[in-house]
């Protein structure tokens, strides 16, 4: 295993998504438990440094998605969702459920918005979820997606623009308007 390359390249990402070395300690720990699982043969080992940084930041209550994980560590997403469901299948690692909500958690901590914006976007998210248009699609453009409307229900002039809001999020502003047009014509069916 090039445990030194990729112990650096852990190490950046740690720093990049302002996460603390005991995260990136306890991800390089896990690349190990991989590793005696036969889980890295014949396999890329990024993939399965962003999935253990993804899940040792779930452990340590600050989150990071996973397509901003694999972009710091210049991974392909699907191949970093691939490795979190591998590393939880080892059964060294706790099962976390990732999920819209801890994507927006995320978001709203970086965008740092108004209560009242908060609220709302956690409201657009339930109105989303309840209509069942989270399931297949992207988590991070959901996310940015709720934000962004909720700043418009709310009427607050000081917002971050939509690109900052989907960059923050990890995700491209078309993905955000797609699943924004899909968050309005759901609450206008409501």
């Amino acid at each position: 295993m090039e445990s030194r390359q990729h112990t650096v390249a852990i190490a950046t990402a740690v720093r990049e998504l302002g996460l603390s070395d005991r995260v990136g300690d306890t991800a390089s720990d896990q690349l190990v438990v991989a590793h005696e699982h036969d889980l890295l043969r014949d396999r890329g080992v990024r993939p399965f440094a962003a999935a253990a940084l993804r899940i040792e930041s779930l452990a340590a209550g600050v989150p990071r998605p996973v397509c901003r994980i694999a972009a710091a560590l210049d991974v392909d997403e699907f191949a970093a969702r691939e490795a979190v469901k591998q590393l939880q299948g080892t059964g060294e690692v706790p099962l976390v459920l990732t999920d819209v909500e801890t994507v927006l958690i995320q978001l709203c901590f970086e965008a740092d918005p108004p209560d009242a914006v908060a609220t709302e976007a956690f409201a657009c998210l339930e109105a989303l979820d309840n209509s069942g248009k989270t399931i297949y699609r992207s988590r991070a453009g959901i996310a940015a997606a709720c934000l962004i409307y909720a700043y418009v229900l709310v009427e607050l002039a000081p917002s971050p623009t939509h690109e900052e809001i989907a960059a923050m999020a990890g995700t491209t502003l078309m993905t955000t308007y797609t699943r924004r047009d899909e968050l309005e014509t759901v609450l206008e069916a409501e």
